[in-house]
């Protein structure tokens, strides 16, 4: 979107509602809580900053024993081509921890399949958000 189009807070006040049992709303009461991990990119953005935050979510996993999802909030998402060391490079690494890798009942690998890829089935499930600026060509 835009700049100034509140992007940002928009995402905060929903992600801030899902709070599963917690929640005010009945409608969300039955859905799982959502435990926010943001990432805000810039021009000095590394890949060390995508992967330490990848370890952080699966640590957060791992110990977590309530019925909830990490989401990854990542502001700025166009930034991650600018930066000096290839931040792109990790998202990528990222997000393909976010596919289904294993082999479909066929035996036919997802990743020679692209319209079998299931999104949140893979080894490191989670749900990812991400704004940017539009700027009109």
């Amino acid at each position: 979107g835009c700049d100034g189009t509140s992007k940002t807070l928009s995402l905060n006040i929903l992600l801030s509602k899902m709070q599963g049992p917690l929640s005010n709303s009945t409608l969300l009461q039955g859905l799982p809580r959502v435990q926010t991990f943001h990432l805000q990119l810039s021009e000095r953005s590394v890949a060390k900053n995508v992967t330490d935050l990848k370890k952080t979510v699966v640590g957060w996993k791992s110990g977590n024993t309530f019925r909830s999802i990490p989401c990854i909030f990542m502001e700025e998402m166009s930034m991650a081509k600018l930066g000096p060391d290839g931040p792109l490079r990790a998202l990528h690494d990222l997000l393909d921890a976010h596919q289904d890798s294993q082999e479909d009942s066929d035996g036919i690998s997802p990743l020679q399949n692209k319209s079998r890829l299931r999104v949140g089935t893979g080894s490191n499930t989670f749900a990812f958000v991400a704004t940017s600026n539009y700027r009109a060509g």
